[in-house]
């Protein structure tokens, strides 16, 4: 019989379960519900250039674009420190919610 004596971080999977929940909310115009999920994706992965832009775009649905800016700014350095090509099919989205904001 295998024991394993260790940890397993969980806590990626479980931003991208909230950034995901987020998007669902979204496509039902519940932005409120939205901004909440992707707060709670935020504060698990705060590295996430991914969990950055959920918050900054459903925060900008909601009419909060200095906050919505932040984020999207937060999203886009951290895009860059990422390796080449990890955010390529993300990008355009940020700089497209950045250039509405």
């Amino acid at each position: 019989m295998l024991v394993f004596q260790g940890e397993f971080d969980l806590k990626l999977a479980s931003g991208m379960s909230h950034w995901a929940r987020s998007w669902g909310f979204a496509a039902n115009q519940q932005f409120e519900q939205a901004v909440s999920e992707a707060r709670a994706a935020v504060a698990l992965v705060p590295r996430s250039a991914r969990a950055h832009y959920t918050l900054g775009h459903m925060l900008a649905q909601t009419g909060q674009t200095a906050e919505a800016r932040r984020e999207l700014q937060a999203a886009l350095s951290r895009t860059q420190l990422s390796p080449a090509g990890y955010y390529s099919s993300l990008l355009p989205s940020i700089q497209k919610d950045l250039a509405g904001n």
